[in-house]
């Protein structure tokens, strides 16, 4: 003889409000079926004869407010992707006269080498301000082998010289990026390194 057996479920008063992030679609989708079927297995068992359910505890339903992993992930390399955004911009080109201007050296500290270029670049094209980052490319790519420097040395370098007595360059903020340039006693300060290197270099 056959065992027959029929299993009715009937939900009141069910509601579900979900809301989340499309990167959330899988999580949110996952955690609703543990809900429901945590639900309906006991169904199984009756059939089985075991009202004992030995099914793990379903996650609790606040678990779909957490953050998935891949949504972390996902600011993180927004984050990444906007802090790197400067460090994309194109390097000045130009030529450096060396009997005019000398060359950096290794010796040289950030500052001198950051001052250093704000001065030729300003004497030799139209670029009187430069950001963070086109000096430090600037830099890295004409004169590599003086040693490069890097984004937070010069920003730091740069902040002391703005507030010294005398001020060596001035900021402007307003602009996005904020600029660099020299002021007249950093224009000295620039030329007097140039005097300094070339008579080195003659010595």
């Amino acid at each position: 003889m056959v065992s027959k057996f029929r299993v009715k479920l009937k939900m009141q008063a069910f509601e579900l409000e979900i809301e989340g992030n499309r990167e959330d679609a899988a999580l949110i989708g996952r955690s609703i079926g543990d809900q429901i079927s945590s639900v309906i297995a006991p169904s199984a068992n009756i059939v089985e004869g075991d009202f004992t359910s030995t099914r793990p505890p379903s996650a609790p339903a606040i678990a779909l407010v957490e953050e998935s992993p891949k949504r972390k992930a996902s600011r993180r390399s927004r984050s990444t992707a906007s802090s790197s955004g400067e460090n994309n911009v194109s390097a000045i080109e130009f030529r450096n006269d060396a009997s005019l201007y000398a060359t950096p050296t290794q010796q040289w500290k950030t500052a001198e080498k950051a001052l250093w270029l704000l001065y030729v670049v300003k004497e030799t094209t139209n670029h009187s301000e430069l950001s963070t980052s086109q000096i430090v490319n600037t830099f890295n790519t004409h004169f590599r082998q003086a040693k490069t420097i890097t984004s937070s040395n010069v920003s730091r370098d740069l902040g002391k010289l703005k507030v010294s007595t005398p001020s060596l360059v001035g900021e402007d903020a307003t602009k996005s990026p904020a600029v660099w340039y020299l002021t007249e006693e950093g224009v000295r300060k620039a030329q007097s390194l140039i005097a300094d290197a070339r008579s080195q270099g003659s010595a």
